[in-house]
């Protein structure tokens, strides 16, 4: 839950005004990427408690949660050092490290660069394309 209710759309969120919105909203920067530092903590806080997320046991949530911190993990792990062992332990595992290399390389990806990224795409991402009169 803690996954679907708060890292997932506040890491979403956080990356959309960052990275893809047309116009900067300095307030929606701020307020998001404040709040993505504030799951990072609970989430450090959790993982020098556990092995994994739920437990003593790989599940779903480790499954579900990484992707959304990818970047974090390569950017801040000396901030986090709880999520820094979670996440060489999650790329140890070879399904998961395959995973996390999909996409990667697309130009319209923050990963890529952002250099494909055009309001064409934003059209369709964010359904100008999809709620224009027919």
């Amino acid at each position: 839950m803690f996954q679907v209710s708060g890292v997932g759309p506040m890491f979403g969120q956080a990356a959309h005004f960052s990275h893809y919105a047309k116009d900067r909203h300095e307030y929606a920067i701020e307020r998001y990427d404040r709040e993505v530092d504030r799951l990072m903590r609970v989430l450090d806080k959790r993982l020098g408690e556990a092995e994994w997320l739920a437990g003593g046991e790989y599940t779903i949530a480790d499954m579900a949660t990484v992707p959304y911190l990818r970047r974090q993990l390569i950017e801040n792990a000396d901030l986090y050092p709880h999520m820094a062992r979670w996440g060489a332990a999650m790329l140890d595992r070879p399904a998961v490290a395959e995973g996390m290399t999909v996409g990667t390389a697309r130009a319209e990806t923050i990963e890529g660069g952002l250099t494909g990224f055009t309001d064409e795409h934003r059209a369709i991402l964010w359904g100008d394309r999809q709620h224009a009169p027919r």
